[in-house]
């Protein structure tokens, strides 16, 4: 079950979280470095019809948690009527020593949308709820 928490710091040594919608995302390596390029970052879709499918992408980052230790890591994507279109499932993430941002990239193909609204995306850490992010799906 997850938790929801309203002053995760309590729970987690973590002081931030976010999730971001984009059309697209491009790992570009530089060196022995890999850079990652968000492509038109999206809070809103307006699209032509539904039911569709649609193919865009989310990044899910979080700062200051401590990776000295495991963690188990879960994004879920809600429709409006709180259906589950995607879930990551939970990931074991080993200590990761003097790390301190963590990237999780996901590229969701053709998912399916039926209806307007809110659909949600979560990020879940040791199955507490950190961040959640809105996507707006508007016919127009």
């Amino acid at each position: 079950m997850i938790k929801v928490i309203e002053h995760r710091n309590e729970e987690l040594d973590m002081s931030q979280s976010q999730i971001i919608f984009s059309e697209d995302l491009e790992t570009i390596q530089n060196g022995k470095n890999n850079i990652l390029k968000v492509i038109n970052p999206i809070l809103q879709l307006n699209i032509p019809f539904l039911p569709t499918s649609y193919s865009f992408a989310l990044v899910a980052i979080t700062d200051d948690v401590n990776f000295n230790e495991p963690h188990s890591i879960e994004v879920i994507l809600k429709d409006p009527s709180s259906n589950v279109l995607y879930s990551s499932g939970i990931q074991q993430v080993p200590p990761l020593p003097n790390t301190d941002n963590l990237n999780f990239n996901l590229v969701l193909k053709n998912t399916v949308l039926k209806s307007e609204g809110e659909y949600i995306a979560y990020l879940i850490i040791d199955e507490i709820e950190v961040h959640k992010q809105i996507l707006n799906i508007k016919v127009k």
